[in-house]
């Protein structure tokens, strides 16, 4: 099972708390809420440390639970009880995919804040939440979501419409600031479920391009056909079209390859080699600046809405210098923003 990479970056303690208050403070932690800090055997305590003195000197009530590394999902018991009973979750358990399990969704659903926090010093402080930042999220949100109908293309072939009518779209900038609110602290992108009926096209993942699911910058290029909203054909003869024809068939279960979610980054300070550095990082991947962000696989995580593909696998693609548009209505061209409410932020 993948377990997030955690590494000091060389930070003391005493800057870590700083960042960690600023974060908490746009998750709107007030006085006397409690605050759970949800942790496991390879958890990196100083990340512990500096969330617990942070919230604490907000006013919180926080405390700290550790459970087992690889204790699989909790469906009843004291944990899921404790969950259940706090306002707002620190949570850095290593598990990846986090998000679909289920004492999370019902933790959610129930009204409580979840911020995730997996990536390296370095992202955390470079990517840290901001307001300037979660508008321009929030205003992708509402695009997506009013939208019926997704075109994305790209110089290298991408030509792919997707039916998204009907479904939700959910915004991500780094802080759980709303009840029922999960977040992911360095990730500023907006995502949206996708219908398989009337989603067809070819999918181009070109050299540069990630495979985020591998980790993986593309080195040779890949043509994913879409009909009806499944890959019917994995096209290429290089070593990347040959693991991606691997991974999907090693889930024995065709409903791998049905669409599950798409959208694109937000974030101008986002470095797309980062994902290449010796401690790893996915967050500059996901929130590149109008990079197309397209998967596959799983979608009935509580953010999408309305999923029923409830296959355990999931991949997500991101993909330079596309040009995106929904309902005819230009969001992006060739990977710049260039609808009038998108362009013109400053995060400065």
């Amino acid at each position: 099972m993948f377990h997030w990479t955690y590494r000091d970056s060389g930070g003391a303690l005493t800057d870590l708390i700083p960042l960690f208050r600023h974060t908490l403070e746009l998750c709107q932690l007030r006085e006397g809420e409690r605050v759970m800090v949800y942790c496991d055997h390879h958890t990196p305590m100083h990340y512990a440390k500096a969330s617990m003195a942070a919230a604490q000197g907000l006013g919180a009530d926080v405390f700290q639970l550790e459970v087992p590394t690889e204790g699989g999902d909790i469906l009843s018991g004291p944990v899921w009880d404790i969950w259940h009973a706090v306002d707002l979750v620190v949570d850095l358990e290593s598990i990846g995919t986090s998000i679909y399990r289920p004492m999370r969704v019902s933790a959610l659903e129930a009204g409580v804040r979840v911020l995730r926090v997996t990536q390296p010093e370095d992202v955390l402080s470079r990517l840290r939440p901001l307001p300037a930042l979660r508008d321009r999220v929030l205003r992708c949100e509402a695009l997506l979501a009013a939208a019926k109908e997704l075109r994305a293309t790209s110089p290298a072939g991408t030509d792919l419409v997707l039916n998204t009518a009907e479904r939700k779209a959910f915004g991500l900038w780094g802080a759980a600031d709303q009840p029922g609110k999960w977040d992911h602290w360095s990730v500023a992108v907006v995502v949206g479920g996708a219908n398989r009926p009337n989603s067809n096209g070819r999918l181009v993942i070109d050299v540069g391009d990630i495979i985020l699911g591998m980790r993986r910058y593309a080195t040779t290029r890949i043509d994913l056909i879409i009909e009806e909203g499944i890959i019917t054909r994995i096209e290429g003869e290089g070593l990347d079209a040959h693991l991606l024809r691997n991974w999907f068939a090693s889930w024995g279960d065709e409903r791998a390859y049905h669409i599950s979610h798409v959208g694109w980054g937000c974030d101008e300070r986002a470095d797309w080699g980062r994902m290449a550095g010796p401690t790893g990082g996915i967050g500059d991947a996901e929130s590149y600046p109008g990079v197309f962000q397209i998967a596959f696989g799983r979608d009935t995580s509580w953010y999408i809405g309305d999923g029923t593909n409830d296959v355990v696998a999931h991949i997500d693609f991101n993909g330079l210098a596309h040009s995106i548009a929904l309902d005819g209505v230009p969001i992006t061209e060739d990977g710049r923003f260039v609808h009038p409410d998108l362009a013109h932020i400053s995060f400065d």
